[in-house]
């Protein structure tokens, strides 16, 4: 089975992220930064444009701000795309709530709201917990502060009570070096630090730092991990093909 982990970049180039899709023929998608129009009508580019050109049997859609484009509404958030059964679902807050009438300068930036999607998914092997989330952002680094650390501590607990198969993914904002991240580096391996990944961004940013990740458990078999070289966002995808233990 595979599995792609990526920042949409909030949907700015769903051409490619389409390409991206018919190239590695993902089972399962965990994004970020995912925009969806409300009512289903052309605003912008959205995960509604990229999904009717590739599409998943089953989505699980965890918005964090809805806000107002040319006197439509759209969403802003995290979603568990899959080509397997979703069976069950469920988000974790780990920072305010769903917040309408999002404005970025009035309403204290894209932290307002911070949440972790859960998929339980039916495979061929058996049922796996995919996890998604967006890292809190600070802005002057990637070491993380006490809402990182807060977070990752609920993230942690969370997961590790789940029985069977977990995978978890995301831009955590963070740094492989921070102290918040080890928490889950703890409780999970995390291959991004086991496959030593330099970077997980490319040319149309400026920076450079390693802050996306997949972690798993010892009930997840890794039968290949690697960051794809596709230009799809600022972010490049990961890619992990896996089987249950």
């Amino acid at each position: 089975m595979k599995l792609i982990q990526l920042n949409t970049w909030s949907c700015k180039l769903p051409t490619e992220i389409t390409k991206l899709f018919q190239n590695e023929k993902p089972d399962i998608a965990c994004l970020q930064e995912i925009v969806t129009a409300v009512d289903g009508g052309k605003i912008i580019d959205t995960i509604d444009t990229i999904l009717n050109d590739y599409p998943f049997e089953y989505t699980f859609n965890t918005p964090l701000v809805e806000f107002n484009f040319m006197h439509r509404q759209a969403t802003r958030g995290n979603m568990i795309a899959s080509n397997l059964t979703i069976f069950n679902n469920n988000e974790l807050w780990t920072h305010g709530s769903f917040f309408k009438n999002f404005d970025y300068i009035n309403s204290g930036g894209y932290n307002v709201a911070r949440n972790i999607a859960h998929a339980e998914i039916s495979t061929p092997e058996g049922n796996v917990h995919v996890l998604t989330l967006h890292g809190y952002h600070i802005k002057e680094h990637k070491n993380g502060d006490e809402q990182t650390m807060h977070a990752c501590r609920e993230l942690v607990a969370y997961a590790s009570a789940l029985h069977g198969p977990v995978i978890i993914t995301g831009d955590f904002n963070l740094s492989p070096e921070s102290e918040s991240l080890k928490l889950v580096n703890k409780a999970f391996r995390n291959l991004s630090i086991e496959n030593e990944l330099s970077t997980t961004r490319n040319h149309l940013t400026s920076k450079k730092e390693v802050c996306d990740y997949i972690f798993v458990n010892d009930k997840i078999r890794v039968e290949n991990f690697f960051m794809s070289d596709a230009v799809a966002s600022d972010h490049n995808a990961l890619v992990l093909e896996f089987s249950i233990q």
